[in-house]
């Protein structure tokens, strides 16, 4: 089940480490679902995952190599994020989704580093990743 579902694993591991600090956490958080590290990529690349954070979010960018290729389409829901961190289902991102993408001819082939960077409302940021593809 957890080959099908890479991001569960993620999921999983993240809401245990949330429930073992035994304080709820404020620090936003995030993971990114698809696609996963090590594997390769061709054509238009979906990028998936999930960020929540108690402050306002701004934006979300999808960046390649530490650049930016394109912005995240967010607030798409998430019901089971939400069940492993209930503690944020009344804050600013009740939709914790988002979902983006890239196309993988603009560049070399070869290991990419794929990464989320979150700006808040604040402007202060946070980035989530990044994997290798």
């Amino acid at each position: 089940m957890l080959r099908k579902s890479p991001g569960l694993l993620a999921l999983l591991v993240a809401g245990a480490w949330l429930f073992a600090a035994r304080e709820v956490s404020a620090q936003p958080i995030g993971v990114i679902d698809q696609p996963t590290g090590g594997q390769t990529v061709s054509g238009v690349v979906k990028v998936t995952g999930w960020v929540l954070d108690f402050n306002q979010l701004d934006k979300v960018e999808l960046l390649v190599d530490g650049t930016v290729v394109n912005r995240a389409d967010t607030n798409l829901p998430r019901a089971d994020v939400l069940e492993v961190f209930p503690t944020y289902v009344n804050s600013a991102t009740p939709n914790p989704g988002f979902v983006s993408s890239f196309l993988a001819n603009r560049f070399a082939n070869g290991p990419h580093a794929i990464s989320v960077r979150v700006t808040e409302a604040s402007q202060a940021t946070f980035t989530i990743g990044p994997i290798t593809l």
